[in-house]
């Protein structure tokens, strides 16, 4: 529980689908947004929230929070797209309004997708070169 590794909870499209009342599994142009559900969010007569209980096996110890009361910046893992948090993460005291929060996710997974893009290029990159060197080898 003292470590200091970040814990998968879920894709970030599942986050986004739950707090934004979307219905499709992926996101694409013909999402549809339901502003009546955001405004009430958004105002706190419909609360939605996702929260954490992290038992640590070999001694017992347990940790529950909501997201909203994490303090440490949003990170979505590029690779596997997962939102991830510390295992123990700062804790705010009060948490994240709706929209403040729907906001840090959107950000993060922007940057995510963005690390997630970059990478790609690079190891196409890559690619082409390995092929370029392997269609001048003798034999191939």
């Amino acid at each position: 529980m003292e470590s200091g590794a970040r814990n998968d909870v879920t894709t970030y499209n599942n986050l986004l689908r739950l707090y934004l009342g979307v219905r499709s599994q992926r996101l694409s142009g013909e999402i549809q947004i339901d502003r009546n559900l955001l405004l009430k969010r958004a105002v706190g007569d419909e609360i939605i929230s996702y929260a954490m209980f992290i038992l640590d096996k070999n001694t017992g110890n347990f940790n529950f929070f909501f997201l909203e009361e994490v303090a440490d910046a949003f990170y979505v893992n590029p690779r596997n797209y997962m939102f991830q948090v510390k295992y123990r993460p700062a804790l705010r005291e009060k948490p994240l309004n709706y929209c403040e929060f729907i906001l840090n996710l959107i950000e993060a997974t922007i940057r995510a997708l963005r690390a997630s893009i970059e990478k790609a290029e690079e190891e196409i990159g890559i690619l082409k070169h390995l092929k370029e060197e392997i269609e001048g080898l003798r034999g191939c």
